[in-house]
């Protein structure tokens, strides 16, 4: 989950127009459905993306976990 967020985090900082749609965590991995206009990601791009993802990494953010409960009644 936490790599979904930092492969967003890259994306981002690269392509600061990108439009960010699903990003969720599945059985093999996770993916993201990412809008970014007329370019194309092509092979060539996976490894600044990647590079990028390190260089955020590397800038050693805290990350912390934590829980919000669910409201069990609805407020109108």
């Amino acid at each position: 989950h936490t790599l979904a967020h930092l492969l967003a985090a890259a994306v981002l900082e690269m392509y600061p127009h990108a439009k960010l749609a699903l990003g969720p965590a599945i059985d093999t991995g996770f993916y993201y459905d990412i809008d970014l206009g007329e370019h194309t990601i092509s092979d060539s791009d996976f490894k600044q993306i990647e590079t990028t993802m390190r260089q955020i990494v590397n800038k050693d953010y805290s990350f912390e976990k934590f829980m919000l409960p669910i409201p069990t009644e609805v407020h109108r």
